[in-house]
């Protein structure tokens, strides 16, 4: 039985992992249209915004699925997780007024907490080790400039 419930765990963890990576790609194809960053190809506004907002459906029934499964610990990063995720869509729908460093301080978090996130699911699951760990806090949300690493 306890095999089981950890399967479903697994795949509700994976399931918000998914949909809050479309919602990302989506809120960042909408903010290059607004020059908050480049690389991603830009949408139009509408196109952009009705992404976001399917995502976010759907995002909210996979949070509430992890809140039920998932331990107090992977409720409080699947929490930060979401939030952040949020805020980088209020920003690329132009709910709040930023320029390209407030978006790139809000993707540096939202990776964060998606590595939170990504640690309180390998705990939560008795998986071993740290896992891949991810230079966050170096990473930016825009393509690398000619001749740097």
């Amino acid at each position: 039985m306890q095999r089981e419930w950890s399967q479903r765990r697994f795949e509700a963890y994976r399931e918000l992992i998914h949909v809050a990576h479309v919602q990302v790609g989506a809120a960042r194809s909408l903010a290059a249209t607004k020059n908050l960053l480049e690389g991603p190809p830009p949408v139009s506004a509408e196109d952009g915004e009705k992404e976001i907002a399917e995502a976010d459906r759907h995002l909210a029934l996979a949070y509430e699925t992890v809140q039920m499964l998932g331990d107090a610990h992977v409720g409080r990063a699947a929490h930060a997780f979401r939030s952040a995720l949020w805020q980088l869509s209020d920003y690329a729908r132009g709910l709040i007024d930023v320029d390209a460093a407030e978006w790139e301080e809000a993707y540096r978090r939202y990776r964060m907490s998606r590595d939170g996130f990504h640690a309180a699911i390998r705990r939560d699951l008795g998986i071993a080790g740290p896992g891949y760990q991810r230079n966050t806090l170096g990473l930016s949300s825009r393509p690398p400039t000619a001749g740097s690493p």
